[in-house]
């Protein structure tokens, strides 16, 4: 876990001082687990580029996991997007809802956040995944089980979505 945002306290990680963790891949970093995973997907890229990175926030007590995010830089990483979440949907036994957007649209913000600083860089589809962990969609309350059914529904539908790639 890089950044525990302070949900421990109840802040839920919404616009960390100076910058929330998410807003600080552009330019040079101000958090330094941001700076050295950067260098690290430096490195492994170098070595083996990648074709997709999962950006996994549990912000709110919620009943939805949506992915959210900017718009892709071309239309077949805009696909690219579509076509993950329609499989994330569609994997057995899923226990939340899925809901998939591109949200946002400031372009400063899309140069400085996970995704737009990691498709630009690397041409990878970068997704936002934001889970409740709280309660699943049936209004079940979440816990060791429902999130490790949800891990292997994006696991599954990650390794098609690459494998068909």
């Amino acid at each position: 876990m890089m950044d525990v945002d302070g949900v421990f306290r109840g802040d839920y990680g919404k616009t960390v001082a100076p910058d929330d963790f998410w807003e600080d891949w552009g330019g040079t970093s101000v958090h330094p687990e941001v700076a050295a995973t950067r260098v690290a997907i430096s490195g492994w890229a170098a070595r083996a580029p990648y074709d997709l990175l999962l950006d996994l926030h549990a912000p709110t007590p919620s009943a939805e996991t949506h992915a959210y995010g900017v718009p892709a830089p071309t239309p077949e990483l805009e696909s690219d997007r579509s076509r993950l979440m329609a499989l994330i949907k569609a994997a057995q036994d899923c226990p939340f809802s899925a809901t998939a957007g591109s949200t946002v649209r400031d372009p400063d913000l899309i140069a400085r956040c996970t995704q737009g600083a990691q498709m630009a860089e690397y041409a990878a589809l970068a997704l936002c995944l934001e889970f409740a962990y709280h309660r699943a969609a049936a209004g079940s309350l979440v816990g060791p089980d429902s999130l490790a059914r949800l891990g292997y529904a994006v696991g599954a539908a990650a390794a098609r979505f690459l494998a068909e790639r």
